[in-house]
């Protein structure tokens, strides 16, 4: 099922920028350029009923991705904790509290980025992995 809703995606994606180039060429969106369906909407001359099915595509599209996303971080988090369990077997009990504190100073850094990013309006979500729960 994914696989045929991307590759309706791809097609229709295609179909859009062959019949734009057609029409007298195609302006490659400016970066953080809006809307994305507005700007096909606009650059394409796309009809309602073409707008409500590729708003429904990138609405699954969106939704597929989030889904293999939080599987993706789920997986890094396993390996992450099995790679630092069995470097803690490997350490004394000094090495493994000197150890504990690292990781605590680098979340700490990582959450300070993450809050720097969200005040300068570059939050959104992504790179916010978080495998503490």
């Amino acid at each position: 099922m994914k696989n045929v809703l991307l590759i309706a995606l791809v097609l229709t994606l295609s179909m859009g920028t062959a019949m734009a180039k057609q029409k007298g060429g195609f302006e490659p969106p400016a970066r953080g350029g809006g809307d994305p369906i507005e700007r096909l909407a606009d650059q394409l001359g796309l009809d309602v009923d073409q707008v409500a099915t590729i708003t429904v595509i990138f609405e699954v599209t969106q939704a597929l991705r989030d889904e293999e996303r939080e599987a993706f971080e789920a997986i890094l988090c396993e390996i992450r904790d099995d790679s630092h369990a069995q470097i803690l077997a490997v350490l004394t009990p000094e090495q493994q509290a000197l150890f504990d504190e690292m990781q605590q100073k680098r979340e700490e850094l990582r959450m300070a980025i993450e809050e720097a990013h969200n005040e300068r309006g570059f939050g959104g979500g992504r790179g916010t992995m978080n495998c503490d729960g």
